[in-house]
């Protein structure tokens, strides 16, 4: 009797197991969509080619302060005011802090949403009055789930750029018992039930 408790029990476990991940860049090598006209009217900045959007996901900050549009994806938010950059994260995540390396002096927004729902911001990226491409993070009161990031401007001079995007959690999601092992389960509890009723008479 006592094995057979302890055999449904763990029978039990392993069919409602949580899977537990480390604490991983979500976002590293992911897929990112520029929607909008990038890399174009630098003003009096020299004019550098804007980065592949793949690098915002490639897990590699540049130095602090690089000039803004090196190595960066930049836009003329005064001319292109609706610039978005997407993340498709291909799955469901657990987020529960960000990083972004951007111009230092504008503002910038992170926001998340689970398939076609709306959009609700994660992080509002302050200003970091310094020089050029500067790094700010932000670790969430509460987590956040997220199968898509969104990446905008939101405030500055006009001239913006981000080099990397990085949303730190895991993958821990709940698994579900397949038919065949929810029936082995009804199974156990079955005959567990019919052990301890014939048990119970032989008292």
């Amino acid at each position: 009797m006592k094995k057979l408790s302890i055999l449904l029990i763990s029978f039990i476990s392993s069919c409602f197991s949580i899977q537990v991940f480390a604490n991983i860049d979500v976002a590293l090598g992911k897929t990112v969509t520029e929607n909008g006209t990038f890399g174009t009217s630098p003003g009096s900045w020299t004019y550098y080619p804007p980065a592949a959007g793949s690098t915002l996901t490639d897990g590699i900050l540049e130095p602090e302060t690089e000039l803004w549009n090196a190595n960066s994806v930049w836009w003329n938010g005064s001319e292109n005011p609706n610039n978005e950059i997407l993340i498709d994260l291909g799955s469901l995540f657990k987020i529960d802090s960000f990083t972004v390396q951007a111009d230092d002096n504008d503002t910038y927004r992170v926001e998340y949403r689970i398939g076609a729902g709306s959009w609700t911001t994660a992080f509002d990226v302050p200003t970091m009055p310094s020089w050029g491409l500067v790094t700010r993070s932000i670790d969430l009161a509460t987590p956040i789930y997220a199968d898509a990031l969104r990446f905008t401007a939101t405030g500055g001079d006009g001239y913006y750029a981000v080099s990397e995007i990085e949303a730190w959690g895991d993958k821990a999601l709940s698994s579900v018992p397949e038919p065949q092992s929810l029936l082995l389960l009804l199974s156990g509890l079955a005959a567990l039930a019919c052990v301890r009723h014939r048990n119970s008479k032989q008292v």
